[in-house]
């Protein structure tokens, strides 16, 4: 019995950092996403009002 209780905050502790992982990514991936987007809205309107 004893044994089975100190996987509790093994596991609890991996989860955390797993969902501290996962949030990062999200960020990350968003912020990467959003640039990306400004990027191609900035080189159309390079090609826009560049090639005046």
């Amino acid at each position: 019995m004893e044994a089975n209780l100190i996987w509790i905050p093994i596991v609890g502790m991996l989860t955390t950092f797993g969902m501290i992982v996962a949030v990062v990514w999200l960020i990350t991936r968003a912020r990467q996403r959003a640039a990306q987007y400004r990027a191609e809205v900035q080189l159309r309107m390079i090609d826009r009002f560049g090639s005046g």
